[in-house]
Formats: structure tokens, C-alpha cells, sequence
């Protein structure tokens, strides 16, 4: 994915337009940006040597993260259900029950909650595809961990094998396989989560998580609703070599059949 060089400038337009619109007050992203920009020459953002580079980094960031999860985690899930066509209809029908029975046809935050299939769905896809197939953070103060002896100094680059982490044969049954019913409610809880790597831990956990989630299930829950996805005689995953951080892949073919 290429950056948008304009991107920085997005964002202090959006601001500009959210702080000339009187009557307009979102708790959102937005907000938050304005704030602290707000906040850059007091004392405490001097010392800390933050500028408005980098918050409108930090803003770019959270973007390009969870634009990237978006489009690998909807990909991925599109073929593991073209190829699995009873995991596609139940989705459907708990897309169609929920939305379409209960809620008439609205998909908002509430509604969303309520579909437990899409949400497990998500997570296996995004366990079996992690964007970051390796994640690195710098350690930065002396640790020890007593019960497995391990110690890690200040300044040593820990990598997160999350790949080979989310299937662990040790932890997931067939781990290899697209089984959204290991992240059901009444599954879930057997599992370690931190079995479970695909967005990180803590304080240095995705930053693009939570855009992300929301922007798949409303995704997700429109395309299902109205196409069926099939394969093809050229369907396939090919994985592109030679990056170690990001997974990268040739374009995925499925036909997308309209819905009666």
C-alpha cells in the first residue's frame, strides 16, 4: 500500500472542519486529535518533545493499520467461505435473522453485538492471517521472567512469531483450518489469550484494532447480506515472498453472485 503524502493534511482539515462546526460535538478520533493539538505547547508535550508531526503521525498510523487489517482479514474470509458454503449460510442466517428479522434491516453498533457467528468468524480469520506475521518492540528496561528463566535487556528488539503462534497445534485443534466455532462464546474460554497474537497485548497492542473490527463487521455484514461468494476454477492463495513483517498476496479470485 502506497501513503498518501496528502494524508497528513486529511487529517488538518478534518480538525479545521470539526472546530468551525459550532453545533458539531462527536466523541470520535477527531475530537481527540483536536484536543491534544490543543495541548502542544504546555509544558509536559515540551518536555516530551511532542509536535504536531507527531500526533498527525500517530493519526496516519492508526489508519494505514487498520486499513491493512481490513482488506487482508475481508479477503480471506470471502475465500475460506466461497470454499465452505455451510459456514456461508449460517453467517447469512444470522445476518438475515438479526438484521433484517429484528432489527429491520438497521446495522449499527447494537446490532452487530448480537451476531456472535460474524464476530468468531472474524477472529479465526484474523488468527489464521495475521497482517503482521512478525511484530517487533524494543524492550525498554532490563526484564526477567524467574519461572521460565528468560531475561531480556534494555534495548533488545523482541520479535512475536504471531503466525506461528496463532496455530499452535498445542493450543488449536486442526490449526491449520478455518473453524469459526473455536470462537463461539461457549469455546472461547479454553482458550489462552495470549494463544491469540494477531493485534498484540497491553499497552503496545494495535492501534488500529478497534477501526478495524468495527469497519470489518459493518463490511462483512453488508456484503454476505446481499452476495453469495463461490469459487472459481482459478481460485487460489498464493503468498508473495521475501517480506518478513507484513503478509503480502497475489490477488484472490471468487465470484460474487447476487442475492434473490
Amino acid at each position: 500500500m502506497v501513503l498518501d503524502p496528502n494524508m497528513p493534511e486529511t487529517f488538518l482539515n478534518l480538525m479545521r472542519l470539526r472546530k468551525s462546526s459550532v453545533n458539531q460535538k462527536q466523541d470520535d478520533y477527531i475530537t481527540i486529535m483536536s484536543e491534544l493539538m490543543e495541548s502542544l505547547s504546555t509544558p509536559d508535550f515540551r518536555r516530551l518533545g511532542i509536535t504536531e508531526t507527531t500526533l498527525l503521525g500517530q493519526a496516519t498510523n492508526l489508519f494505514l493499520a487498520g486499513f491493512d487489517r481490513i482488506s487482508t482479514t475481508m479477503s480471506f474470509l470471502a475465500y475460506h467461505l466461497a470454499k465452505d458454503q455451510e459456514a456461508q449460510s449460517k453467517l447469512y442466517e444470522e445476518i438475515k435473522s438479526i438484521v433484517e428479522e429484528k432489527h429491520n434491516g438497521r446495522i449499527d453498533y447494537e446490532t452487530l453485538s448480537e451476531m456472535s457467528y460474524l464476530n468468531a468468524c472474524i477472529t479465526e480469520v484474523s488468527r489464521l492471517y495475521p497482517t503482521f506475521i512478525r511484530p517487533e518492540r524494543v524492550c525498554n528496561k532490563d526484564w526477567e521472567c524467574p519461572e521460565k528463566g528468560i531475561k531480556i535487556p534494555k534495548g533488545i528488539t523482541v520479535m512475536i512469531p504471531s503466525w506461528a503462534a496463532n496455530r499452535n497445534p498445542e493450543i488449536y485443534d486442526d490449526p491449520d483450518e478455518f473453524k469459526p466455532e473455536r470462537f463461539m462464546q461457549e469455546n472461547k474460554g479454553n482458550i489462552n489469550p495470549y494463544a491469540y497474537t494477531s493485534f498484540g497485548f497491553g499497552h503496545r497492542n494495535c492501534i488500529g484494532m478497534r477501526f478495524a473490527y468495527e469497519s470489518m463487521r459493518v463490511g462483512i455484514c453488508h456484503l454476505f447480506k446481499n452476495y453469495r461468494f463461490e469459487t472459481r476454477a482459478d481460485t487460489k492463495i498464493n503468498f508473495k515472498p521475501g517480506l518478513i513483517m507484513i503478509v503480502q498476496f497475489d490477488p484472490i479470485y471468487l465470484d460474487a453472485v447476487k442475492r434473490d
